[in-house]
């Protein structure tokens, strides 16, 4: 015998599963929420940092243009640089040290922050030029190449309309940022100044733009020509760039156009990487840890909250155990405490269900009692409204008519006698034709009527005595208020696997009244209500009413029923169900 599980430890495991679900959704969304704002506070901090080392680069530039400036159009300078071309000596400054060393003390105040300025050079065509500050090579003062150099540069001043000129100079062993900037008097050109800052005082400053941030490397380069860059910080290789794309360096590139430098800033993200496992391994001891904790407080709020339910069920099933050796019922094996009671439940449902049954069966005797009642009360109805029409004949001593009104009237009784549940819709429209002809024999020509139906309509079952009563009730409720001519319509169609009779006449209307109580007499029947059914059946109750209790019996929630004003007339329009 399979062994029965218990429900504590279903709702537990339910429970569990939806918890450690959810529980672990919850982690990974933290986690991954955590690296990604971790990612982003990265990539910010690198890109914070390259737009201060672009400002920084720019205004050490642009600190060398202005020194540039100063010395170019400082008098004394013009005055000085003015003798020295007019000298014919080979170097002015070597043979004229009292001029030397009165220019370095001019110039040397422009190099006392070493980190703005390291170096300052003035020249001419004719090699003569004086150089102070830190040269290139610690302690060295180094000469520019008259053949090279200097002749390459004032090529330059000659092709362009500028009167500075900024280059990354590569002499020596360090490179530097150099503003060469002309000295002219009177349109003149008498030589040039430049400006420098070592690269080596650069990196200084990008060092401590960069602070704690150790991972960070930073390259600089000037873009010569579309095909050609002059790097100023080393080369690197074009793979890591790659690597960037895939995702495995943190990368911000700045600009500084007006001189031609472009700044990389390359970050590994394997600290980041090494954070984020530390994290997810973190991450899954608490979700190990809160997994634990959770089962056992599921465990025992379960057991406390299913104990009531494992002790109704071991009730049940004892008391099943009985119900079945004594009624000989098949006993259902079920899986926990949870399908006991359900079984328990469906088993008293049906017990619901049968009585439920046995009540309807009596109620349903009683209202066919009734309805059998009233068909024996129909027949004399039908009698008492000719009876006038046939001793009126009679008494003109037309024979003809008052035969034809016996075989109409004969066939009515006939109908009405043959008891049925259920008819056809051609009888049912051939009792009503016998019915208005002999309505038409009393009024003749003030009573017209018309039935529309096809063939396969006529062939539709329905409860008897339907559409005579509905008849009747048009000539006396609506047709006989009124002036002749009185039209009634008959129309028959189906729609939506239902039949459909509309029942037309010309009269005075219905009132809202009328029309509110007859939709509440159905609505009333609708929600069950068994003593108004049982008054629209009351002996000797034939009419609008009857008809709608009969239809209700017959097809329930399916029949259709309707009254309307139209045409100046009423409509009343009911169907039911083709199935039942």
């Amino acid at each position: 015998m399979k062994k029965r599980k218990h429900f504590a430890f279903n709702i537990w495991f339910s429970n569990m599963k939806l918890l450690s679900l959810a529980v672990g959704i919850l982690l990974v969304v933290l986690i991954l929420s955590y690296t990604k704002e971790n990612q982003r506070k990265e990539e910010e901090e690198l890109s914070q940092m390259q737009k201060n080392i672009t400002i920084n680069i720019t205004n050490s530039i642009q600190f060398l243009e202005t020194i540039s400036l100063q010395i170019s159009n400082n008098p004394y300078v013009v005055e000085m640089i003015e003798d020295v071309d007019e000298d014919e000596d080979k170097n002015y400054f070597e043979d004229n040290q009292v001029i030397r060393m009165e220019v370095y003390t001019f110039l040397w105040s422009y190099i006392l922050e070493r980190d703005k300025v390291t170096r300052i050079c003035i020249f001419n065509d004719k090699s003569d030029y004086l150089v102070t500050g830190q040269s290139f090579e610690e302690g060295e003062t180094q000469k520019p190449d008259r053949n090279n150099y200097v002749k390459t540069l004032y090529e330059k001043f000659r092709k362009t309309d500028r009167h500075t000129i900024f280059q990354v100079k590569e002499n020596g062993q360090e490179g530097a940022l150099c503003i060469s900037r002309k000295i002219n008097k009177n349109g003149k050109m008498l030589g040039c100044v430049e400006v420098e800052l070592s690269l080596k005082e650069t990196a200084a400053l990008i060092q401590q733009l960069c602070g704690a941030n150790q991972n960070v490397e930073v390259r600089l380069w000037q873009k010569m020509t579309p095909d050609s860059d002059l790097y100023i910080t080393e080369n690197f290789p074009q793979e890591e760039k790659n690597d960037h794309m895939t995702k495995r360096y943190f990368y911000s590139e700045g600009e500084v156009p007006e001189y031609g430098i472009i700044i990389h800033l390359v970050k590994s993200k394997d600290a980041m990487r090494r954070e984020t496992g530390k994290i997810l391994f973190f991450g899954v001891a608490i979700y190990g840890i809160l997994l634990i904790i959770l089962g056992v407080l599921q465990k025992k709020v379960t057991t406390e909250l299913a104990r009531p339910l494992i002790e109704l069920s071991k009730k049940v099933i004892e008391k099943n155990q009985d119900v079945t050796q004594e009624v000989n019922l098949e006993k259902i094996q079920v899986e926990d405490e949870l399908g006991v009671l359900k079984q328990a439940f469906d088993d008293m449902l049906l017990s619901i269900q049968k009585a439920t049954n046995r009540e309807i069966a009596a109620k349903t005797s009683a209202v066919e009692a009734k309805l059998f009642a009233l068909q024996a009360q129909m027949n004399p109805h039908f009698i008492h409204n000719t009876l006038f029409i046939v001793q009126a004949y009679a008494r003109e001593e037309n024979f003809k008519m008052v035969d034809e009104i016996c075989e109409e009237l004969s066939d009515m009784i006939r109908y009405s006698a043959n008891w049925q549940q259920n008819v056809t819709l051609g009888e049912e429209l051939r009792h009503v034709d016998c019915y208005m002809k002999l309505v038409k024999c009393r009024y003749e020509d003030g009573v017209r009527y018309f039935v529309k139906c096809d063939s396969v309509s006529e062939a539709i079952r329905m409860p008897q005595f339907i559409l005579q009563p509905i008849v009747e009730n048009s000539l006396e409720h609506g047709l006989k208020k009124r002036e002749f001519p009185w039209i009634i319509e008959i129309k028959c169609y189906t729609e939506n696997n239902c039949w459909m009779i509309e029942i037309w006449d010309n009269g005075i209307g219905i009132t809202p009244d009328k029309k509110s109580e007859i939709l509440l007499f159905l609505e009333n029947i609708k929600m069950g209500n068994q003593d108004i059914l049982e008054q629209g059946l009351k002996i000797g109750g034939l009419s609008l009413k009857n008809v709608i209790a009969r239809l209700y019996l017959k097809y329930g929630e399916n029949m259709y029923f309707d009254i309307t004003e139209k045409r100046e007339g009423t409509s009343v329009i009911l169907g039911g169900s083709m199935d039942d």
